[in-house]
């Protein structure tokens, strides 16, 4: 599966599967404004991948289906997105260099 993405200029970013068909796979498409950066992680067929735009969101996709699982609203433009290793944080860079560090693991309480 290939990425496609030209962050300054774009709103989505195209999954490709090069192997099968010059098709796209998804398109990831729910940003507002160009999209600055873009992270995929390393779990293979269960990767996700990290968005990050000038419209103040986050938004982490599943990679094999397209599907949105979580947008985050930051109060800045966030020009920088990865995850750590374990893949259990996403750490966002701010336009002022602030680093803001979101938990992928909480657990909502009923």
């Amino acid at each position: 599966l290939h990425l496609l993405s030209h962050p300054s200029l774009s709103l989505s970013v195209v999954l490709l599967d090069l192997s099968h068909s010059p098709e796209p796979c998804h398109v990831l498409s729910r940003h507002s404004l160009p999209i600055t950066d873009l992270h995929c992680g390393h779990m293979g067929a269960q990767a996700r991948v990290a968005t990050s735009s000038l419209d103040q969101t986050v938004k982490v996709w599943e990679l094999s289906s397209g599907e949105l699982l979580l947008s985050v609203l930051f109060d800045m433009e966030i020009m920088s997105v990865t995850f750590d290793p374990s893949e259990y944080f996403l750490f966002c860079g701010g336009r002022d260099g602030k680093i803001f560090q979101v938990s992928l693991c909480s657990q909502v309480s009923t």
